[in-house]
């Protein structure tokens, strides 16, 4: 796990800019974020701007974004929870 410093983080924009809003429903924002990580710098296109952590796939697996350490702890919770549910269930699916 890689811990980086945020350097800029662009205006929220609206996701679906194009898209009619239904009664009642809130629009979706995203932000663009620059952050150093290891001293290279790497960029996040259209993070979630209300939510504490997001996940997406980059070409070379997943990344995970998070501005909460206990948001990022639950995720990796879940995920170790879930690869333990996978390797007790191998003699089953073989």
């Amino acid at each position: 796990m890689d811990v980086g410093t945020v350097t800029a983080v662009s205006a929220p924009q609206m996701k679906f800019p194009s898209m009619p809003q239904g009664l009642g429903s809130q629009p979706e924002y995203v932000v663009d974020v620059t952050v150093t990580v290891n001293g290279a710098t790497q960029q996040y296109q259209r993070l979630p701007a209300n939510k504490e952590i997001a996940d997406f796939g980059d070409g070379f697996g997943n990344i995970v974004v998070s501005t909460s350490r206990d948001a990022m702890n639950n995720e990796i919770a879940t995920l170790r929870n879930r690869s333990e549910d996978h390797i007790k269930r191998v003699d089953e699916e073989k």
